[in-house]
């Protein structure tokens, strides 16, 4: 998965991002990245 520049490896770990972020809600924040570039 390409989100190492969102957050460090630690924080996705403890799965604390996970709850507070739906994956769905991240993906479309990924979508809307790459339509940028």
């Amino acid at each position: 998965m390409i989100i190492d520049y969102y957050y460090s490896p630690d924080e996705i770990e403890e799965g604390d991002i996970t709850e507070k972020i739906p994956t769905a809600a991240v993906v479309e924040e990924m979508k809307k990245d790459n339509s940028i570039f």
